[in-house]
């Protein structure tokens, strides 16, 4: 950036010495204000001051003192050195302007790729826990209805049947074609479970949906990350025009004092010494003005404004009365033609409208998803993405909770799909709990409290959370060991 223009101290005492003439010097007797002036001259004081003298000396009808010793010369070449400095550092100003404009347009070109993958991989992940649920509630309406209904309706034999006097009276007995049907059930059974199985089975520990959805909220949070940053570009973006526009308005006005002090120096020296100076070439020097477009507003922040909306600003310049045309210098304020969506800096990664968006509540026609299937959605990870949006684990804060054992609600069980199933225990709740915590990894268990003779009624499970609900499972009850 360019500095204010500084004429030292010794050139403007050089300017007072070459005018001797001693009327104009009396009258001058402002000189105090001429050497303050001359410890700070920026181009404006020079210009006033010069203007002063040539105007005292038209009025005063006084010959011109100005003898040829470089002085004056000095000056304008100063002005002309500080002109194109001012030009260049506007230039500058330009080129940031274009970085700042192409650093948002490039980034922006990535958002559209990062967004595709995110709407893809949220479809596979809805997709997969819509058929995941399918799978599951047929393995339960066969396995756990259809054929255990047929087992135990009207009679069954017990299990531990020895002889045909145990099995007497009972369907197994008495229907004919019950043992075929409960063969049936057994292999549709089979099929079911098999089927549930691609979505239960755990491998490097993730199931199928779940890692769909791992690979759904890694893209979220990229989306999101990319988004955010576009945000911010346009921020930069737009201060760097703030500051342009503000430099150049600052730039542009010095330019206009610094053509004035070449005026007037052209106009002494064309008088030479011991020539009364021009009035009408005085007055062109006063009256030289500049334009600008859009137009100077009464602030700062409106002028910025007014230059952004235009998208360029423009000031031109009054030729000096020796030049055939003026002078114009321009700044050009491209618009990128994106913009900031706000939304993305305030969403948050399990929020109810997160949610809702995501397909963890509402399917794709904003319908609610049935519940069981939501109770399946738990966001890996919940509040702000990782700053770099590379999808990094975010720790979570220790939340004090229930200790010791706790009785789930009753009717429901612990699904393979929840944890894994790692043996069974005493059919007695309290041998079962003691059982469990002699067990290495058992951390909950499912227990059985219908009429059934079944082998165990204490089944263990392997749960490594307890962020779950439970489904709807008849004569169950699931039990669970906080630490």
């Amino acid at each position: 950036m360019v500095k204010v223009a500084i004429v030292p101290f010794a050139v403007v005492t050089a300017i007072k010495d070459a005018v001797q003439d001693s009327s104009v010097m009396l009258q001058m007797r402002q000189s105090d204000a001429l050497l303050a002036a001359s410890a700070s001259s920026s181009p404006d004081q020079l210009s006033a001051l010069l203007q002063k003298q040539a105007t005292d000396m038209v009025s005063s009808g006084g010959e011109s003192p100005y003898t040829d010793d470089g002085t004056l010369d000095g000056i304008k070449g100063t002005m002309t050195e500080l002109i194109q400095e001012l030009k260049d550092d506007i230039g500058e100003g330009q080129t940031k302007i274009n970085d700042a404009k192409e650093n948002v347009v490039n980034h922006h070109k990535t958002i559209g790729g990062a967004s595709g993958r995110a709407a893809s991989s949220k479809k596979a992940h809805f997709e997969c826990r819509a058929a995941e649920d399918k799978a599951l509630q047929e393995e339960i309406t066969e396995c756990d209805g259809d054929l255990m209904n047929h087992w135990t309706a009207p009679k069954m034999p017990k299990c531990d049947a020895k002889s045909i006097d145990d099995i007497m009276g009972t369907r197994v007995w008495t229907e004919e074609g019950w043992g075929a049907e409960l063969d049936d059930h057994v292999t549709v059974c089979k099929a079911k479970r098999k089927a549930a199985l691609v979505y239960t089975t755990v491998t490097e520990g993730s199931n199928l949906c779940d890692g769909k959805q791992d690979d759904f909220e890694d893209k979220w949070c990229k989306l999101q990350y990319a988004q955010v940053k576009n945000c911010a570009n346009i921020d930069s973006q737009e201060k760097d025009y703030s500051d342009a526009v503000t430099a150049f308005v600052k730039h542009s006005h010095m330019i206009a004092s610094a053509r004035k002090v070449q005026c007037f120096i052209d106009v002494i020296q064309a008088g030479g010494a011991g020539t009364q100076l021009t009035g009408t070439r005085v007055q062109a020097c006063v009256d030289l003005k500049y334009s600008q477009s859009p137009k100077k507003e009464e602030t700062v922040e409106a002028t910025v404004s007014a230059a952004v909306l235009a998208g360029k600003i423009t000031v031109t310049y009054d030729a000096l009365p020796d030049e055939a045309e003026g002078d114009s210098i321009s700044l050009d304020l491209p618009k990128p033609g994106v913009d900031c969506k706000e939304n993305w800096k305030t969403a948050v990664r399990g929020s109810t409208q997160w949610r809702k968006q995501v397909l963890y509540s509402h399917d794709l026609d904003n319908k609610p998803i049935l519940q069981r299937i939501q109770d399946r959605y738990t966001p890996k990870e919940t509040g702000a993405c990782p700053a770099s949006g590379a999808g990094e684990v975010t720790i979570q804060p220790v939340v004090e909770g229930p200790q010791g054992w706790q009785t789930g609600t009753p009717n429901t069980a612990i699904h393979n799909y929840h944890c894994p199933k790692i043996g069974y225990g005493p059919d007695n709740v309290d041998d079962c709990k003691r059982g469990c915590e002699a067990k290495t990894g058992c951390t909950a268990f499912n227990f059985y409290t219908g009429p059934l003779h079944l082998a165990s009624k204490c089944v263990y499970r392997q749960c490594s959370t307890f962020d779950f609900t439970p489904y709807p499972w008849t004569d169950q009850q699931p039990y669970f060991l906080y630490d």
